[in-house]
């Protein structure tokens, strides 16, 4: 995966474009995990785009180009050729394929945050979202073209956003997270090494249970390994409901031990977990050692912010 970077601005709304600083994203829906995929790695126009479980062939690498009017040209590395809405089709439905650049509306794409830490890829022409027909997590589900809506299967990863770019320094290495709310640190609560242990706040200590090993999986999310007892940070009994208590428990390929991350214009980072999309919190932005940490709706406050420092 190349090095790409995409830094949102709310106030003006849109993608700047200056923040891209390379090329040769993976594009990974939520719902599923997979990555969006030219079907056989086809260099034909009209070829299908699908979803595939993620590997490093060029068929899933995608180069951005902007216009100025905020709006990009996605391109398949291995073809050179546009995502495309099939026919310039306004219907839900259409289909999403490749084409020669024509830079035609419906080979056009504005990039929108979801609440979420994820994007929005919507169509300049019809205003409808890249979208994986029916919420399919199978491979080779076609890719169309449906009006907007909540779902996973509208929801994007965007390459490095969640792994080159700040946090991916930190792959394979311990690191502290610092709350920038209260200045305190991710602590497991008395040291315990056993499973459920409380994942609390705590002025810094220099003991390993400030520590975290920074994992890299598959489906570029992020996994965090406390140093003192080789647990992972969990959503306990993968709730989804806020408030949800986080604590560290042995690691079982759960996505609520699995987490996307978010990196804001300050460099701080939010931590958002993979099973159900809030993100890591300080309950009630408490300032005081103890405090628990819990899942809530992104809201991004100094509670939700967290600075990394290596160990």
């Amino acid at each position: 995966m190349g090095d790409i970077k995409l830094s949102w601005d709310f106030k003006l709304g849109q993608l700047h474009h200056r923040h891209f600083v390379g090329k040769d994203a993976h594009l990974i829906v939520k719902h599923s995990g997979k990555a969006l995929d030219v079907s056989g790695a086809s260099k034909d126009d009209g070829a299908a785009v699908i979803q595939w479980d993620k590997h490093d062939g060029d068929n899933q690498k995608w180069n951005f180009i902007p216009h100025s009017d905020g709006t990009f040209t996605i391109l398949a590395k291995h073809s050179g050729k546009a995502l495309d809405v099939s026919g310039g089709s306004k219907d839900n439905g259409a289909k999403v394929i490749q084409w020669s650049k024509h830079d035609g509306d419906n080979q056009k794409w504005k990039i929108e945050p979801a609440s979420d830490g994820t994007f929005h890829i919507t169509s300049k022409h019809s205003g409808k979202h890249l979208d994986v027909h029916g919420g399919s997590k199978d491979n080779g589900a076609g890719l169309i073209q449906w009006e907007p809506n909540t779902g996973d299967n509208q929801k994007w990863i965007i390459g490095s956003e969640y792994k080159v770019s700040g946090i991916g320094a930190f792959i394979g290495h311990y690191i502290t997270l610092q709350v920038k709310g209260s200045g305190k640190f991710i602590d497991v609560k008395g040291g315990s090494k056993d499973n459920g242990g409380e994942v609390i706040q705590w002025d810094k200590n220099g003991g390993a249970n400030q520590q975290w090993k920074v994992i890299h999986n598959s489906d570029d999310s992020f996994s965090f390994e406390s140093k003192n007892s080789g647990l992972l940070l969990d959503v306990y009994g993968q709730s989804k409901d806020n408030g949800g208590k986080v604590i560290q428990w042995k690691g079982n390929g759960g996505d609520n031990q699995k987490w996307w991350v978010k990196e804001h214009s300050d460099h701080t980072f939010s931590i958002i977990s993979k099973h159900s999309g809030k993100v890591l919190d300080i309950t009630g932005g408490s300032k005081d050692n103890g405090a628990q940490l819990i899942q809530w709706d992104a809201h991004w406050g100094d509670n939700q912010r967290f600075i990394p420092h290596a160990v």
